[in-house]
């Protein structure tokens, strides 16, 4: 789910059907590739992919929340994020000696040595450094679960389930808000969202999920799916929620304008950062009891 949920519908039409159409050219120009990338043998592609999305949202989360609030922008602990996130994501594809546990101690040093250089002429560096470790929890460490969901057993299955279930969560509540929106879900934190959105992006789950494992996984059980899903779509609100909390410590709308119709890239995986761990959790478990492995 995105930043489009949050907002009031627009009265316009002509505003209406732009916002619209701006949402659906990007998701039809985005998507089949995308799909294409997620399900194409190698895997490099994708790595690769998830990589450019994980340097561009590090970047965008410095700029948005780190800096816009009047500190200085400093090249050197973004550029550090950056390095400490890409290589997050890289360890969880590559069998590299450092694994990813190792390269989290290795980015909270480098923070906590950035804060402590820094502090004397700059008392803001620690709220610095705190958000530039919750950066990296934040964005290369969850993002890294989609790269072990696609490593794993059918993993080309598990990611583009992964995606699609995202899809379907943010586009259902996002017209399910918009036409039947009564009842605040989170008005301290999201206005826009409403109880009704968060079901209708719970049925797009179970529809589109359902649909997917009858084409592609067949052998994962109904009931197990019905439950993938709905962990998927709660986990996401959740991550959609904690962005927009994130935002609204700022006090801003979007995280960027880079995504017509979508906001900027954070705005788009928000959902995600959440979902694929979830996902990843639930698939690892449904192993160990389904197959007794």
């Amino acid at each position: 789910m995105n930043a489009d949920s949050e907002r009031p519908v627009n009265k316009s039409p002509g505003g209406n059907r732009k916002q619209h159409l701006n949402r659906w050219l990007t998701a039809l120009v985005a998507l089949p590739p995308l799909m294409g990338i997620l399900l194409e043998k190698s895997g490099i592609l994708f790595v690769g992919l998830l990589g450019l999305v994980c340097a561009a949202a590090v970047w965008e989360y410095f700029s948005v929340f780190v800096y816009a609030s009047g500190k200085p922008a400093r090249t050197y602990d973004r550029t550090a994020a950056l390095f400490c996130g890409l290589g997050i994501v890289g360890a969880a594809w590559f069998p590299l000696p450092t694994d990813l546990n190792q390269l989290l101690f290795l980015a909270l040093f480098v923070f906590a040595a950035i804060g402590l250089a820094g502090f004397k002429r700059d008392p803001s560096a620690f709220d610095t450094m705190a958000r530039g470790v919750l950066c990296i929890v934040y964005i290369p460490v969850l993002l890294s679960t989609l790269v072990l969901l696609r490593r794993g057993q059918a993993g080309r299955q598990w990611a583009a389930l992964t995606v699609a279930l995202v899809f379907a969560a943010d586009t259902g509540a996002y017209y399910a808000g918009s036409i039947l929106g009564r009842h605040k879900l989170c008005p301290g934190i999201s206005p826009g969202k409403t109880v009704e959105g968060a079901f209708g992006g719970i049925v797009a789950d179970l529809l589109v999920g359902l649909g997917f494992k009858q084409l592609l996984m067949p052998y994962l059980g109904w009931g197990p799916c019905m439950l993938l899903c709905l962990l998927a779509a709660l986990a996401g609100l959740t991550g959609d929620l904690f962005e927009s909390m994130l935002k609204r410590s700022v006090n801003i709308k979007d995280s960027g304008s880079l995504l017509p119709g979508h906001g900027g890239i954070l705005d788009r995986i928000d959902s995600l950062l959440f979902a694929a761990p979830a996902v990843y959790v639930f698939r690892e478990l449904w192993v160990i009891v389904v197959q007794g492995r």
